[in-house]
Parts: structure tokens; C-alpha cells; sequence
């Protein structure tokens, strides 16, 4: 068992924008999906989230007997997948990268450098 904990911070916007297109890269997406708009509606989600999200989408086309994911099937899909990094979490995250950083071990330390 190894006690560590890894701080890893929220995705940003381009962040965010890279994760949707690697998401939807193999989606067949109509022309009117914005993906940098998604990006931006996007703030506070997980990448875990915006995976939900991308998949919530295409669970509203394929209900609709659409072939090809819109616009409105991401909008629909962001009424229903919500955020789950709130401000709670994010302050809770801050804390935990405030101690995370002081348990970092030194070059000099040969138990961990050998």
C-alpha cells in the first residue's frame, strides 16, 4: 500500500478543449457543435465529467434516431451532467496541494533517491 497523495489540478479551458477532442474525435459531430464553446461551458468539470458529458450527448442523438450529434444534443447533455468540482471541492483542493507540496521528498534523501 503506498500512502501517497497526488494533488492533480482541474483541467483549464484548453484543457478542457483538448479532452473534448480527443473525446469526440471519433463522434460523428454536425457541423453547428462548437467545440471551444463547449470547452468554455465546461468550467469546473472533471475530466470525468466532460466524458460524461460527451457521452450524454450522444445518448440524446441516438434518442432523437439521429445518426450525428448536435448542438443541441451537448446543451441537453449539460442540463444533465452537472460539474463536480463545486466550490467546496475546489477549496478542499487547495488545502490538500498546500500539505501535498511539504511532503515532497529532497534529492538529498537516498531513501527515496537511492
Amino acid at each position: 500500500r503506498l500512502d501517497l497523495r497526488i494533488f492533480i489540478q482541474p483541467p483549464d479551458e484548453r484543457g478542457r478543449l483538448d479532452i473534448i477532442k480527443i473525446l469526440t474525435d471519433s463522434m460523428p459531430l454536425a457541423p453547428d457543435v462548437n467545440l471551444k464553446e463547449i470547452a468554455v461551458a465546461t468550467q469546473n468539470y472533471s475530466g470525468a465529467d466532460i466524458a460524461a458529458l460527451c457521452r450524454e450527448a450522444a445518448v440524446k442523438a441516438m434518442q432523437n434516431n439521429s445518426v450525428i450529434i448536435t448542438s443541441t444534443d451537448f446543451a441537453a447533455g449539460l442540463k444533465q451532467v452537472k460539474p463536480s468540482i463545486t466550490n467546496e471541492v475546489e477549496t478542499w483542493y487547495e488545502k490538500m496541494k498546500d500539505g501535498v507540496s511539504n511532503v515532497i521528498p529532497k534529492e538529498s534523501d537516498r531513501t527515496f533517491y537511492g
